[in-house]
């Protein structure tokens, strides 16, 4: 019976991978016949090759399956951005050792006794605890506590509420970002993901800078996967330019070098506004500056509190988007007509121009400007 069903089973998935290549060779030979799917349209006269004059009589077909996939636009960009990073220490106070380039964090209900019981390390990505300290008194003496580490007279410990300490630092990345967009009417909606870069930078205190030093993560570079959707609205629109004021939003994967188990964020807001200039029908490079908005709060482990991180950036990025022909490029060799035409019943574009030229152009639209006057001709050997 088991042997029975698998075969079934089998002569199933054949009958239908069978009908699904016949319904593919058939969107691709879109044959004449008049009960099929297909959208009859008037187009230019192929012995001419004018846009003016209109063959009547003649029923052209679309696959209307490629046509539905043309609304749709690929985008590819990338650029440079900067990443502010500052942080709330309220409720913590530090320990900053004469020796070294660490600063560690310590609860500050602790600060004023003579023993710390922890102190944390990494306290920007992965806080760890490193064992207690041992304020030396010098009138009662030291108190021990199990891996203590002994406060030297030029250590510094300090509490947040005696000065509102803090760090900030900047660093620069190089985001890669892909995304699928459709334009509807004014608007324009899509989802994208981002690949970004990023090399930390130094943390620089923002109070007691002759006092507090700077210090470094444990790690220099970061990378930060985003995943987002897309709204847009266009605000001026032209021939061939496009103005679109857009928003991100979504969440972000911070990396190996950041515990995921401790830390909490929300999504992410990125503003942006885009300028579009239309290559072609199908290929376009535009510029679009954008600010960023996101934070994500850190738990500090076995003491209930936590560590707020304000991360806002800034971008700029160029690109290009793409989005497939309505028409299939002509497959007639020798055909030199230089817009949509058609051959035996079936409309296509001209296979003279590349995709970042217009494929239906106006008179002079792809060469506006004549050869004598270009500056490869300087010479002035071609006089047309």
């Amino acid at each position: 019976m088991t042997t029975d069903l698998r075969l079934m089973y089998l002569r199933a998935k054949i009958i239908i991978l069978f009908l699904a290549l016949s319904f593919l060779c058939h969107a691709q030979e879109e044959s004449a016949s008049p009960a099929a799917s297909e959208v009859e349209t008037e187009v230019s006269d192929e012995s001419s090759g004018s846009k003016d004059k209109k063959q009547k009589g003649i029923k052209v077909k679309h696959n209307p399956f490629r046509a539905f996939l043309t609304q749709f636009s690929l985008s590819l960009s990338t650029g440079y951005g900067q990443t502010f990073y500052s942080h709330d220490l309220r409720g913590l106070g530090i320990y900053q050792p004469e020796l070294g380039d660490n600063v560690f964090i310590f609860d500050e209900t602790y600060f004023g006794d003579n023993t710390i019981p922890v102190v944390y390390q990494d306290w920007v990505n992965n806080p760890i605890g490193i064992g207690g300290l041992i304020i030396t008194d010098p009138n009662t003496g030291s108190t021990t506590i199990t891996n203590g580490i002994p406060v030297g007279s030029n250590d510094l410990v300090m509490g947040y509420d005696s000065i509102p300490i803090g760090y900030k630092s900047t660093a620069h990345s190089i985001p890669f970002t892909a995304s699928i967009f459709l334009d509807i009417d004014r608007y324009r909606l899509g989802a994208g993901a981002t690949m970004e870069f990023q090399k930390m930078g130094t943390f620089r205190p923002t109070q007691l800078k002759d006092t507090l030093r700077s210090f470094k993560t444990d790690f220099s570079m970061a990378t930060f996967k985003r995943y987002f959707g897309y709204v847009g609205i266009i605000v001026y629109e032209s021939w061939q330019y496009k103005m679109l004021a857009d928003l991100q939003f979504g969440k972000i994967n911070r990396g190996k070098n950041f515990n995921k188990s401790l830390i909490s964020s929300s999504l992410y807001f990125n503003g942006g506004f885009t300028v579009e200039k239309s290559l072609s029908e199908y290929f376009k490079v535009f510029l679009r500056p954008s600010l960023e908005w996101k934070s994500y709060t850190i738990a500090v482990p076995e003491s209930g509190l936590e560590v707020t991180h304000r991360q806002p950036s800034m971008f700029i990025q160029v690109g290009a988007s793409i989005k497939m022909p309505k028409l299939p490029r002509c497959p007639v060799p020798g055909c030199n007509i230089q817009i949509n035409h058609v051959h035996s019943g079936k409309e296509y574009r001209s296979k003279v121009h590349p995709i970042w030229k217009w494929q239906n152009p106006n008179y002079g639209q792809n060469h506006p400007t004549l050869f004598k006057n270009k500056r490869r001709n300087k010479s002035k050997d071609n006089p047309y």
